[in-house]
């Protein structure tokens, strides 16, 4: 089975910014034990888009669990310079999950407006579920995924 991993951004509205203080380090914990959960119920893949936040992180993740299983992650990058106003630390996050990726695409060569809209429509096609990280399940900016397909996750 196949899932993606996506995130409305919430998690980086917090004031917080430092990701290794609360309430991200209980975000991270979170989102790693749903990814292995659904890993022991039998999805061997994933998609992200790599974003800053809860995509990135999920990425490494399985990138970690990709050393002792048969865990696959797949990225659809919203276009093709999506980190290069990213800090260096950042930067070097998001191109080391790339280069352990299964595979790597583009959405669009270059940024426009609807960028991660096409980013999220090609995981969503890819995927027999999506899981979307929200702290309310009201709203879907991603009107285009089936909502029968689609589990919120308020972490």
């Amino acid at each position: 089975m196949i899932y993606s991993i996506m995130s409305t951004g919430y998690e980086k509205d917090f004031i917080c910014q430092n990701e290794y203080e609360e309430p991200y380090i209980t975000i991270k914990k979170k989102l790693r034990k749903i990814i292995w959960q659904a890993f022991t119920e039998g999805v061997d893949s994933f998609y992200v888009n790599c974003e800053q936040g809860i995509p990135l992180w999920a990425a490494e993740i399985i990138c970690e669990l990709k050393q002792d299983n048969n865990i696959h992650l797949h990225i659809v990058a919203p276009y093709e310079e999506q980190c290069v106003n990213w800090n260096e630390n950042l930067r070097d996050r998001y191109y080391a999950v790339h280069q352990q990726a299964d595979t790597v695409e583009f959405a669009e060569k270059q940024q426009s407006p609807d960028s991660y809209k096409f980013a999220d429509e090609i995981m969503s096609k890819k995927s027999d579920k999506v899981y979307i990280f929200d702290n309310r399940t009201d709203t879907i900016a991603n009107t285009y995924i089936a909502k029968a397909n689609v589990i919120w996750f308020n972490i």
